[in-house]
């Protein structure tokens, strides 16, 4: 009963976050975190309804939950990672996005769920920028990364 429960409370959370009511999403993902600490979804789009309200430090430490609840979360990574680049954190982003395509494909809950094809790769080439690789540079270093993904 209670992870039924905990399920429609879920679906209500990402209702809201989908239609941008981030305030009242973060309410349901709050409660949810509080019922359910060790899953990691609500912490992961609780961490989104965050950075999509502008809060960029609570919302690392919601995506820092997500990851630590569990480790190979992929998409949560690659949250961590956009939103420590926004923050400056260009290092922490390089290693979260690195962490996001060492998990690409191996933990998936819902494949529908992973990002749009490309998101992550764009993503990478930004932080990659960030951390001073070179134009001339950059496919190389992208291949290196992305093939540690297989």
């Amino acid at each position: 009963r209670d992870s039924l429960e905990g399920k429609h409370l879920f679906g209500l959370a990402n209702l809201m976050l989908e239609t941008g009511d981030f305030r009242r999403s973060i309410d349901l993902y709050r409660k949810l975190n509080v019922q359910t600490p060790k899953w990691s979804c609500p912490w992961r789009h609780k961490g989104e309804a965050l950075y999509r309200l502008g809060d960029l430090a609570e919302s690392e430490q919601a995506l820092l939950k997500a990851v630590e609840t569990r480790p190979t979360h992929y998409d949560a990574w690659v949250w961590l990672a956009r939103v420590q680049r926004d923050m400056g954190k260009r290092k922490e982003a390089l290693a979260s996005i690195k962490k996001a395509f060492e998990n690409k494909h191996k933990d998936i809950e819902d494949p529908e769920e992973e990002l749009a094809a490309g998101e992550d790769v764009k993503l990478l080439d930004e932080i990659l920028v960030l951390n001073g690789v070179k134009p001339g540079k950059l496919a190389a270093e992208r291949e290196r990364i992305i093939s540690k993904e297989k």
